[in-house]
């Protein structure tokens, strides 16, 4: 029909001044990815285009024989406007130009689908990142011809997106986003340019309006971010090491900051090179800013704390009254030295004068006693200021340690690529012949580019490659007519995965094949289930037809179901069928087990056996929140490892809900291990004694002894020791004074030495206590962990 003498394709449809219209239908569109470094946007569509061409029709009343209102004619035989995507980075099309047919209306209206896989530039703005949103603008039009010759004309206005459809199932015509992104609309406008100058051309503007789903960076890095620096600033400003210790404070922040850097440069390796940092990376910048503040201020806290400790000094009235909030204060002085009397000369020793030998004897026993009581006086003082210091930075550090939290809580394309071999059976009578008028020959070889072959492919198809060169395909050809060819092709196919389930997954991947072009083409499959063969390994010969996975993936079946797509155009509804193969695929999860499951179960039950193991029990638990820190940092990482092999999809996988458990366990044991460090710490500096309940319920000992009291404070100036039982000695006054005081200060020694006994017994209770306390946390976080493992393993 199409006559080389009345048709040149390399004509365009219009005379003269006439304006040709071009009608453009966005059949289909599907996001494949959005990659923020480049700014790029790939996507998979298929727009229609639909013009009049008045020398291609024809008067159906001269063909009786031929009732059809329409006939398919290859592209390369007619003129095909040049209608292409501007500022195209890269471009795949489904089908070539020689594969591609044409279909031509009686009435001389003609439509061409163009399917094909589109790269183009994308402005992103990622302020609000991860929960932005981003418009594409993606132009259509003529490269060749302005205005005045050919106008592009859009069937819509505005294309609004696809119901969310079951897991796997892929309609012929459909508008979605993918796994990270969701699909709002697509804006459809006719605008009009003046490109370099060379006039102005008609053009098809689509706006794609997306919106990022945010959950992946939320779990993945705003969740372990955030956990991390909470438990940092518990480490640092809890009242725990008030000793000088304050250094391992400053070392456990510096490490978190490490941490918390690595998180930006995560972030900043999903982002383009932008002048400004998208949300999350402004979050963990103000978390990093929140972490050196504070150990700036841990710093000086330290240094002051040391200076006051160091020197002896005394706390300030009004710095008691502001932070402890103690306006009855009492005052604390130390006694000075006595005045050292002169000793007594020979001659004076040489008179025989007893009242004399006694006032000697007795001076120099008072300036030895008052020498006594005047250094436990001033050591009763400076254990007073230094314990009053103490209080002071805890209520400092408590103080900062609410100002800072309360600032601080402020598979992956989804692709299957399979290679597969389809044998098509179909009927052509134009080839059949007589075998006894060609010597018995019912069977012979042709070139498959010597007959027609069907138009059938993968409608979801990525990318497809012949593993048959085309110039030693071929095709055999029966005396009755029947054609039998192999088609053996390597196909990267569009699947939408479900991830909740994995390493224990299942997934079901649709691949519809059928006609592009003919509605006329009826497909039939010979089985309706393709069993895989069994004891068949992946990458190993079967002998004869196999269905088998690979290494990491079981194919458990595939389904092959039949299908009919229907499409309108012009008011004649035409029917595609399809053969659709449902794959339904099983990871093997042996190797996510071993990798990332078993080294997280291992580093957690390691972590809180490091946290709650009763080995440190006298201030030196910092070391274990840095090990709760670290081994948060670890997990963290293994979740970011998890995710590099995930699409970006709205829920984590069972794996990852595993490790963020994992997150959690550990960072709960941490902060419980600070506070009962704050505990301990607080009854071993200001000597609290045990009760007796504690005791019974920790210790299970319900016979346990009763614990000495004894008085808050042992005040060397004190005068009323019992003096009873002494023998008055006969004779001065002053001696029988002398005497008395020796027996106070005696007795205060003995006092003295009895509190400090007594509070060794109450440390020494304390470190039972809290051993046992630590052994119960240590087994119930381990049975979390043992819980946690058995729920997340299949």
């Amino acid at each position: 029909m199409i006559n080389g003498s009345f048709y040149d394709k390399d004509v365009p449809p219009m005379e003269g001044d006439e304006l040709l219209l071009i009608n453009i239908t966005l059949n289909s569109f599907r996001l494949l990815d959005m990659d923020e470094v480049e700014e790029t946007i790939q996507y998979q569509n298929e727009f229609l285009m639909m013009w009049f061409d008045p020398t291609l029709g024809w008067d159906r009343r001269l063909f009786p024989d031929y009732d059809s209102e329409y006939v398919m004619v290859p592209e390369d035989q007619l003129w095909i406007p040049d209608v292409i995507y501007y500022s195209t980075i890269d471009s795949e099309p489904i089908l070539t130009p020689k594969d591609s047919l044409v279909m031509i209306r009686y009435d001389g209206w003609v439509r061409v689908s163009v399917p094909a896989t589109i790269t183009v530039p994308c402005t992103l703005r990622l302020q609000d990142f991860p929960y932005d949103e981003q418009h594409c603008n993606i132009t259509l039009g003529s490269w060749i011809f302005t205005e005045e010759q050919i106008t592009v004309v859009p069937n819509e206005q505005k294309i609004v997106p696809t119901p969310q459809s079951n897991i796997g199932q892929l309609p012929s015509i459909e508008y979605t986003g993918n796994s990270e992104w969701q699909l709002l609309s697509i804006d459809v406008s006719q605008i009009v340019e003046d490109i370099s100058g060379d006039g102005n051309y008609s053009l098809i503007l689509y706006e794609v309006r997306l919106k990022r789903k945010p959950v992946y960076y939320v779990m993945v890095i705003q969740t372990p971010t955030l956990i991390i620096g909470t438990v940092t600033i518990f480490g640092m400003f809890t009242p725990h090491s008030q000793r000088m210790e304050r250094w391992q404070t400053v070392e456990l922040g510096l490490n978190m900051l490490l941490a918390i850097t690595m998180m930006l440069n995560l972030v900043s390796s999903y982002m383009p090179k932008t002048s400004r940092l998208p949300l999350l990376g402004n979050y963990i910048i103000a978390e990093i800013f929140i972490c050196s503040i504070g150990i700036v201020v841990s710093m000086v806290l330290l240094e002051i704390h040391s200076r006051a400790a160091q020197r002896n000094w005394q706390p300030p009235d009004w710095l008691i009254k502001i932070v402890l909030f103690a306006w009855g204060s009492k005052k604390f002085a130390v006694s000075s030295d006595p005045p050292r009397d002169r000793p007594p000369s020979h001659q004076e020793l040489s008179e025989k004068d007893d009242i004399y030998r006694l006032n000697v004897v007795k001076g120099q026993l008072t300036q030895t006693l008052h020498l006594v009581r005047g250094y436990m006086n001033r050591e009763h003082v400076e254990r007073e200021w230094l314990l009053l210091w103490t209080r002071i930075f805890d209520r400092i550090d408590l103080v900062l340690l609410v100002v800072f939290q309360a600032a601080n809580i402020d598979q992956q394309q989804e692709t299957i690529h399979f290679f597969n071999e389809i044998v098509l059976l179909w009927n052509d009578p134009r080839l059949a012949w007589d075998p006894a008028q060609f010597e018995d020959s019912d069977i012979v070889k042709v070139r498959h580019d010597y007959i027609w072959i069907p138009d059938l492919i993968y409608d979801n198809t990525i990318d497809s490659v012949n593993l048959v060169p085309e110039q030693i395909a071929s095709a055999d050809l029966e005396y009755d007519g029947t054609v039998r060819m192999s088609l053996a092709k390597t196909i990267t196919s569009l699947c939408e995965l479900k991830f909740e389930d994995f390493p224990y997954d299942k997934q079901k991947c649709e691949l519809p094949l059928g006609s592009w072009y003919f509605s006329q083409i009826s497909l039939r499959a010979n089985k309706d289930v393709l069993e895989p063969d069994k004891g068949v390994l992946a990458g190993e010969n079967s002998g004869g037809i196999a269905y088998y996975g690979n290494a990491e993936w079981s194919l458990l079946e595939i389904r092959v179901v039949p299908k009919f797509v229907p499409w309108d155009w012009k008011g004649t509804t035409l029917k595609y069928s399809q053969v659709v193969y449902q794959i339904n695929l099983k990871r093997k999860p042996v190797y996510y087990v071993m990798v990332i499951q078993t080294p997280t179960l291992i580093i957690g039950l390691l972590t809180v056996l490091g946290i709650f193991t009763p080995f440190s029990q006298r201030r030196e638990r910092t070391q274990r929140a840095e090990l709760g820190l670290g081994m948060l940092l670890a997990i963290s990482m293994l979740l970011n490892l998890l995710s590099e092999m995930m699409p970006k999809i709205e829920k984590l996988p069972l794996l990852g809900n595993y490790i963020v458990a994992e997150i959690f366990i550990c960072a709960i044991a941490t902060i419980i291990s600070i506070t009962l460090f704050e505990i301990h710490a607080r009854a071993d500096q200001r000597n609290w004694r045990p009760p007796d309940l504690l005791c019974q319920i920790v210790l299970l000992s319900c016979r346990q002894r009763k614990l000495r009291k004894i008085s808050a404070q042992v005040d060397p100036q004190r005068i009323g020791a019992p003096i009873d039982h002494i023998r008055i000695m006969n004779g001065s006054h002053d001696a029988y004074k002398a005497q008395k005081q020796m027996t106070q200060t005696l007795h205060l020694v003995k006092q003295y030495i009895e509190r400090d006994r007594v509070e060794d017994e109450w440390k020494l209770l304390w470190i039972r206590i809290f051993d046992r306390v630590d052994i119960v946390f240590l087994i119930l976080f381990q049975a979390a962990n043992i819980v946690a493992a058995v729920m997340f393993m299949r």
